[in-house]
């Protein structure tokens, strides 16, 4: 009988310690930048005395869907026979690792690899071909098959331009990259560096800025999948948007119920003060500064990839809601500008 109480007491014990870790899992995860910006929409209701508001409605970013973007590139073939022609230029194998199991299945970054690679070599035979004229050369080609590599090499380096377009709007990587259904944390600004040099590099083979090296594309590959900052910091654009939006416009709406001046108690004003510099200046403006900062570092690939997007007119607005990310702190300091000046307080608004 005693053991049975034990054992009672403790499966009751047990069940105590371990129900809240159930019930705290089963809410919903909350990152702490939304956190922040929660809590001082709440202190600045608790300082107004009224009803904190409503959480603004959750967004989630994506990119557009793959066939509505993704060009139909049309497909241009050499012969095996030609090819073989060409063997001693790399032009055969190339083309052969192409039609193997495992380069039929490619996918649109080592596809793009390929398509750099087949126009490089391309013109490599051609050069190769022109300055090798004598007729006693083992590799001179026949008149056929130099028209066709012409008309073949620039057929291609017209496709290029598909290609580029392809991987930057419907490869799986970029749509990945694009995705955003959460804050940009702290911890990831400091690669900024890296994604931003991976996709300029990416950028400059198909500008010819500089030699293609075989590879390249698939190690640039690496880098953008490991650092996805696009979609988190559109996302994360677009949700201070939303809260300061609402702030401002609780700021607005309650100002004129703050008493300030001679012979008036400034306590509440005190407080309103205190929460604007402790949960707005102190804790919010500098992940607003790092959010604008990462922005401008990556807008010129950035602004690349919306182009894209918009030329087949599907759009990727991340540059419209950096402008409305903007909009939203400059307007959101003067509505404190006023209140501050109204009440002859003026702190220093970064």
């Amino acid at each position: 009988m005693i053991i049975r109480v034990l054992s009672h007491r403790c499966r009751s014990r047990i069940l105590i310690t371990i129900l809240p870790f159930f019930l705290s899992s089963c809410l919903p995860f909350q990152s702490e930048e939304e956190t922040r910006f929660e809590r001082y929409a709440t202190r600045l209701a608790n300082v107004f005395d009224i009803k904190a508001p409503a959480t603004p409605p959750l967004i989630s970013i994506k990119a557009p869907s793959v066939r509505d973007v993704q060009i139909t590139i049309p497909r241009l073939t050499l012969g095996l026979l030609d090819s073989y022609e060409l063997r001693h230029c790399g032009l055969f194998q190339l083309i052969a690792e192409k039609n193997s199991s495992l380069g039929k299945v490619q996918d649109a970054f080592a596809n793009f690899d390929y398509q750099l690679s087949l126009t490089q070599t391309l013109e490599q035979c051609l050069t190769e071909e022109k300055n090798n004229t004598s007729a006693t050369n083992p590799h001179s080609l026949s008149p056929k098959l130099r028209s066709e590599l012409e008309t073949l090499y620039q057929t291609k380096q017209q496709h290029l331009q598909w290609h580029w377009h392809n991987l930057l709007t419907s490869s799986e990587t970029m749509q990945k990259q694009l995705l955003g259904n959460q804050w940009l944390p702290d911890a990831a600004f400091s690669h900024r560096a890296t994604l931003s040099l991976a996709l300029t590099q990416l950028r400059e083979q198909i500008d010819h800025e500089q030699t293609f090296i075989p590879e390249t594309v698939i190690g640039l590959q690496e880098a953008i999948e490991k650092t996805p900052l696009i979609g988190p910091l559109y996302f994360s654009l677009i949700r201070t948007t939303q809260w300061l939006n609402l702030a401002s416009e609780m700021v607005k709406q309650e100002q004129s119920n703050i008493l300030c001046g001679p012979q008036r108690d400034p306590t509440q004003f005190q407080r309103l003060n205190n929460v604007f510099q402790r949960y707005y200046i102190e804790a919010l403006q500098p992940y607003t500064a790092k959010l604008d900062k990462l922005y401008i570092a990556l807008s010129p690939n950035i602004e690349i990839i919306a182009v894209a997007f918009d030329s087949v007119d599907q759009p990727y607005p991340i540059t419209q809601a950096h402008r409305q990310f903007r909009v939203a702190i400059k307007e959101h300091v003067m509505v404190w500008q006023t209140l501050f000046q109204r009440c002859g307080h003026l702190p220093e608004l970064k």
